[in-house]
């Protein structure tokens, strides 16, 4: 294939990508050497020249281009009235005009107009708002007093990488979840500003997001729970019960890390009831999510482990994990005894690498095997979506659930 057939193929595979891009998005523009063209854009078909004035990007629409020479020789055109100093705007309009007034608006004076009205509706809830609100903070300090029309895909990724670099300064890091949520706060003030017609569309595409999708959970064997215990047993002589007693608790209650180890034998282990309590709290004992009090009721294994523990607790501590050097505080940490244990039985830092959150992820799997109903393994674990969240993460291991629960229709007398 000659030369010119290739930079011409090269060429109309570009087209043919911008011919299939999303509406409303902003396309990088090539030559037929397929070299960027910089400072020029194409959106729904319509070639745009970027030019600054005082620091701020503005797009000017070069409406008589229909291909990249004529765009390019338009864009340079435009360069000389700005050197010339006889470029104006495309916001520029005659004062009091609606157009003025959308376009000298500012990114700051949208984001409290924004705010103000989402706290009068009550829109969001105060922790959302909270978090909302920190981020469009960020957004003030990063480009507050530029035009709102002057977010666009490229200001979105500058302000990732702001953010980015900001962070390496601190000597602290920054997730890509938290960007994405700052991301999301702009959205919401994009959203009103296309309601208020301050702007004429979104001026965005679809954000492509930086959070890492979570790592997926492997469900740990029993085989793999008792060697656990084993290992913590034999090779821990002072502590290594008490922790073997711990992983065996969360496993059989689906237990946070931190609520199990403040735990009572009078306040939360209820022998007459045969229950056993998470007190939940201010922030759920340790955790954010468990706010409320739960209740799991005995079951044998459950059952048969307490008793168990409670003939051997220290009776010079009410708690079922007493600290070490005082029996009166309840310990606080077992992960420098964990991290030998897995060492010593061979997992750690391997695929099969495991962490306190497996042995919860351990009940709940096992509770949805047994064919225990989504919501009543919500409420054990202090889950607040009454099982949604579980038949999404686990319902794959219950085959045939839907239908089995479907069958139980056929009883309800209310069809007859």
């Amino acid at each position: 294939m000659k030369r010119t057939e290739t930079r011409r193929s090269a060429l109309t595979t570009a087209e043919s990508k911008s011919a299939r891009a999303k509406p409303n998005s902003w396309q990088r523009v090539f030559n037929d050497q397929k070299r960027r063209v910089r400072g020029l854009w194409r959106r729904n078909g319509v070639y745009y020249a970027q030019l600054n004035f005082n620091g701020i990007p503005t797009r000017f629409p070069l409406k008589h281009a229909a291909t990249v020479p004529e765009a390019v020789t338009q864009q340079q055109v435009l360069k000389g009235h700005q050197r010339a100093g006889t470029l104006k705007r495309p916001s520029e309009q005659p004062a009091g005009s609606p157009a003025a007034k959308v376009n000298k608006r500012s990114i700051k004076s949208a984001i409290q107009v924004y705010q103000k009205q989402r706290n009068r509706l009550k829109r969001k809830d105060p922790k959302s708002g909270e978090r909302e609100d920190s981020g469009l903070k960020k957004w003030i300090e990063f480009a507050g007093n530029q035009l709102l029309s002057s977010i666009d895909d490229d200001l979105r990724i500058e302000y990732a990488e702001w953010r980015y670099e900001q962070k390496e300064l601190e000597g602290e890091t920054i997730s890509g979840r938290s960007i994405d949520l700052d991301i999301m706060a702009i959205g919401q003030v994009l959203k009103m500003a296309v309601r208020k017609k301050w702007l004429a569309q979104m001026p965005v595409s679809k954000w492509e997001k930086l959070a890492k999708k979570p790592r997926k959970k492997r469900l740990i064997e029993t085989s793999e729970l008792k060697l656990l215990c084993k290992t913590a047993i034999d090779e821990c002589p002072l502590r290594g019960r008490l922790f073997a007693d711990y992983l065996e608790l969360l496993a059989y209650s689906g237990g946070r890390e931190k609520e199990t180890l403040t735990l009572e034998w009078e306040k939360h282990v209820h022998w007459k009831r045969r229950q056993f309590e998470f007190p939940g709290g201010k922030k759920g004992g340790g955790s954010q999510e468990a706010g409320e009090p739960r209740f799991i009721d005995f079951f044998p294994n459950l059952e048969a482990h307490l008793r168990a523990m409670f003939k051997r607790r220290d009776l010079s501590s009410p708690f079922l994990f007493p600290a070490d050097d005082d029996p009166a505080q309840h310990a606080v940490t077992f992960k420098q005894i964990w991290k030998k244990v897995r060492e010593k039985a061979k997992l750690l830092k391997t695929e099969k690498d495991i962490g306190f959150h497996h042995f919860r992820h351990y009940f709940i799997s096992h509770c949805v095997m047994a064919g225990i109903d989504f919501m009543t393994i919500a409420t054990w674990v202090g889950h607040r979506d009454k099982g949604i969240l579980i038949g999404k993460v686990y319902g794959h291991l219950r085959p045939g659930h839907s239908a089995n629960e479907a069958k139980k229709l056929a009883t309800v007398k209310a069809w007859e």
